[in-house]
């Protein structure tokens, strides 16, 4: 296959792109954060280029898990707009877990998806990108339906380290004196990965404008000039969508505001469609492969086609919900595989129509050589009334072509239960948002459970489950102890009304408590918290102090509720729920509503028995027709004939 072949194919992002970003809110998107309690994240390029705010993203908390094959509500924000008349744009979501197949067919073998422990950027050496260090840090255990509502057993210890390979928090040796050691920095790509990227020839026949790159390799490309590194991520991968070489990255869905492109789109997804590599990094096409001895190999990921849709509609400049006054979303239905080492990607494609990104090729830079300017430039002088009188437009044509994304932290996908058929559904009822106010929050959001409103059907799941941290920035507004995320479930009795609250016919007692205190002892918490208010009247001492259930503060900042399957006793009932702890005037509120839809509703149940019975009287009536015609002197026969019809 010929660079300038692939290019006709692949030039999605060779658009005008202008400044934007993107922020993903369920699952938390790390915007490059970690564990820092700084308000600006501490390194731009841990894992990957978002090209967002330093101030976006949400820390680490415990990872959570999620059912082979159930609805995960996947929640975003975007600047800049989608899906109306002044922009074009794509949303794309992908996902990546650890495959041992992909891992050996590609001979990725340092690849090990991790969060990390510190906020360095993993060393692109494979000599030392899976260097250890000692855990000095405690995290919460957690584990799939670790809540028993009949002991309320859902007590996680904070001094426990996480076993197995849920976060790559586990001791992968330990030291001279006994210390657990560690992988230190995060990984999502393999350094195999990106080390064939900056061998690579990069594609020539892109449109790079007036912008002069550093080398001409893959990792230069026109939002790259420089060939900077973030990560191990490869920046033309990044940068284009489809793309041309093997990619960890499976797709889920591609959102476009140009739906005519969904046949290319799922066609050239390497979920299905084989893209080539060579054995010999260097080349980038069979002919030049093969002729200095290398194998042209090919690669897909053996998945199905991706969902394509239309984008959610949001207008410009305007970091918030899209036109249904929700934030945007896609309901992703996970796949069914069971992997403890994913992570998931949103990217945000953001272009204005200056020039014809589908038909501008590499003919259109510029070429000092030659004294040829570029199509588009920087910053250039304007005369809109053709009189020589100049305006100039403010224009970087490195983020003319623009990328944007936000990933996760690293998550699991597990077999469901023997219990649980493979058809019935299961959905995720999530916690987003973070500790604050709405200022000290943006570009992340405040608390809010997800989805918020919640249609079931009997016969469904629910999981509830959430994450969060203790190292939100020290200055932010909140209940409780300082820096904390914690959220819980108390379903309402009065609708709405949080006054009226403690409803237990959604849950058991046992289970309501459970979710209410988050596993702890609720007649420890009393005595407990009687004890504080003899010890001091400083109602801020009391609220804070960590022994205090009535905020949560004893709780650990994972929950897991276990799945809740709605029976008969749910149907056709509406519940409203609320998070005691979230709702003072700082935060709002954080409350949610569960509506049970019966099979049918009530006029469509009438519809269906009115109309059956119309059909078994017609049937009645052509039986009787039939026979009377076979049998003209029968008292049937007779009775016909007197009829009127």
């Amino acid at each position: 296959m010929k660079c300038n072949v692939v290019l006709l194919l692949l030039v999605v992002l060779g658009v005008a792109f202008v400044y934007g970003d993107v922020y993903m809110h369920n699952p938390r998107g790390n915007n490059n954060r970690l564990n820092e309690a700084n308000t600006n994240r501490d390194n731009n390029n841990r894992l990957f280029d978002s090209q967002n705010n330093a101030k976006g993203g949400y820390c680490w908390g415990p990872p959570m898990y999620f059912y082979a094959g159930s609805r995960l509500s996947v929640e975003w924000t975007n600047q800049h707009g989608c899906g109306n008349p002044n922009t074009h744009c794509e949303v794309i979501i992908q996902y990546m877990c650890q495959d041992q197949v992909t891992k050996q067919t590609l001979g990725w073998n340092s690849w090990d998806i991790r969060d990390g422990v510190t906020t360095g950027t993993p060393a692109a050496d494979n000599n030392t990108v899976n260097n250890l260090t000692p855990d000095v840090a405690t995290f919460a255990r957690k584990g799939p339906n670790s809540f028993d509502p009949a002991t309320a057993s859902n007590v996680i210890d904070p001094n426990r380290p996480l076993s197995g390979v849920e976060s790559k928090r586990v001791c992968i040796s330990t030291s001279p004196s006994g210390q657990c050691l560690t992988y230190e920095d995060g990984m999502n790509e393999p350094f195999e990965h990106y080390d064939a990227c900056r061998r690579r020839a990069r594609n020539k026949g892109l449109f790079l404008a007036d912008q002069q790159l550093g080398g001409q390799t893959a990792i230069f490309t026109r939002q790259n000039p420089g060939g900077g590194r973030s990560g191990l991520e490869c920046p033309e991968e990044r940068d284009y969508y489809p793309y041309w070489h093997p990619t960890p990255w499976v797709d889920v869905a591609v959102l476009t505001d140009n739906v005519a492109r969904c046949p290319y789109y799922t066609e050239s997804s390497q979920n299905n469609n084989i893209v080539n590599y060579c054995t010999i990094a260097e080349y980038n096409n069979e002919n030049d492969c093969t002729t200095n001895g290398g194998s042209w190999n090919f690669f897909t990921h053996y998945a199905n086609a991706p969902d394509c849709a239309a984008t959610p509609a949001t207008r410009d400049n305007h970091l918030g919900n899209d036109q249904t006054g929700y934030a945007s979303s896609y309901n992703w239905t996970l796949p069914d595989i069971d992997n403890n080492q994913c992570v998931l990607r949103v990217r945000y494609n953001i272009s204005t129509a200056d020039y014809d990104g589908w038909g501008t090729y590499s003919d259109a830079n510029a070429d000092r050589s030659r004294n040829k300017s570029a199509l588009i430039s920087n910053n250039p002088y304007i005369q809109p009334f053709g009189d020589g009188q100049e305006l100039r437009l403010a224009i970087n044509t490195a983020q003319f072509g623009r990328t944007f994304q936000d990933r996760s932290y690293v998550f699991g996908i597990i077999k469901r239960p023997d219990s649980v058929g493979k058809l019935d559904r299961i959905w995720n009822l999530n916690v987003r948002g973070k500790r604050g106010n709405i200022v000290q929050t943006y570009p992340a959001v405040e608390y809010d459970f997800v989805p918020n409103r919640l249609a079931v059907r009997v016969g469904d799941y629910i999981h509830f489950q959430w994450t969060g941290c203790d190292t939100n920035p020290a200055g932010n507004d909140g209940e409780g102890t300082q820096s904390t995320d914690r959220s819980n479930i108390v379903f309402l009795k009065g609708g709405k009304d949080h006054n009226k609250n403690g409803d237990q016919t959604f849950f058991s007692r046992d289970a309501a408590q459970g979710h209410a205190f988050l596993g702890n002892d609720p007649q420890q918490c009393a005595t407990d918290l009687a004890a504080l208010r003899a010890s001091t009247n400083d109602q801020n001492t009391i609220n804070r102090d960590p022994k205090n259930c009535a905020k949560l503060n004893a709780a650990s900042r994972y929950f897991d509720g276990g799945l809740v399957k709605i029976t008969d006793h749910h149907n056709g009932n509406t519940y409203h729920y609320m998070s005691t702890r979230n709702n003072n005037f700082t935060n709002r509120s954080q409350k949610g509503t569960i509506t049970i839809i019966p099979f049918l509703p009530v006029w469509a149940i009438v519809l269906v028995v009115v109309s059956a019975a119309i059909m078994l009287l017609s049937l009645v009536a052509l039986g009787f027709g039939i026979w009377s015609r076979f049998n003209p002197d029968g008292r049937v026969a007779k009775v016909f004939k007197k009829t009127p019809f």
